[in-house]
């Protein structure tokens, strides 16, 4: 998403369009979170039956370790939408020097205090700690100019459907690591999902308006397609 809209979003910033290239931010965090709340929370509620069939045995400890690590994911896309659609357009380079340095040194601390006892686990810890302070960072410097605390009311949304569908198929259905269980599981926490999304969908105004553009252009290109068959 970043490679795409980078050279459309300094096209707008360079024509002075802020209100547009504001429109696309909003839209952009809430694309980026759908995405990465279902996949994070999702392969952490089948990681039980996924690593021992993906990798064998030997990997179990992996199970640990994804549920620790892919919070990161996360905060990663949100810094993401902020960086190539703002700071770097924007040509903010030190703000993004600047996070990216604090969040090594973050990652090189949590390292050297949680390796010794927790070996990978902990490795997943500082990567962790590293994405947020990176995205505190980043969020913090642009308050001013963008409406975070929107951004973050959008995001908080979408990581609470995750989180329930986390719970509720990762911890309440339990089944044996096969490949059929697998596939029920990760169907289960689809229906999971866009019940909790859903609903919120059609209450933001914003949204739905999204939504209901995408289907029309949906529609348009079926005909076209009916046409071209015909």
């Amino acid at each position: 998403l970043g490679v795409v809209m980078l050279p459309r979003i300094s096209n707008l910033m360079a024509s002075k369009q802020i209100d547009t290239n504001k429109k696309y931010l909003s839209k952009s965090i809430a694309f980026v979170m759908f995405l990465s709340s279902s996949m994070s929370f999702g392969i952490m509620a089948v990681s039980k039956e996924f690593v021992p069939l993906f990798y064998g045995p030997g990997f179990e400890k992996c199970i640990v370790i994804f549920q620790v690590l892919l919070p990161s994911c996360l905060f990663l896309a949100f810094a993401n939408v902020i960086r190539t659609q703002y700071l770097i357009p924007k040509r903010k380079d030190n703000i993004y020097i600047l996070s990216v340095i604090s969040g090594a040194l973050v990652n090189i601390v949590i390292n050297a205090l949680l390796i010794p006892r927790y070996q990978s686990v902990g490795a997943a810890a500082g990567t962790v700690c590293a994405e947020a302070a990176v995205c505190v960072i980043q969020s913090v410097f642009v308050r001013n100019e963008l409406p975070i605390g929107k951004y973050i009311k959008s995001a908080l949304l979408f990581i609470f459907a995750g989180m329930a569908m986390y719970v509720i198929i990762g911890c309440f259905i339990r089944l044996e690591s096969t490949v059929g269980a697998l596939f029920i599981k990760i169907v289960a926490g689809v229906f999971v999902y866009l019940v909790f999304i859903i609903p919120y969908v059609f209450m933001n105004k914003e949204l739905k308006s999204w939504v209901k553009a995408a289907l029309d252009k949906n529609r348009l290109f079926q005909k076209f397609l009916n046409r071209a068959s015909r």
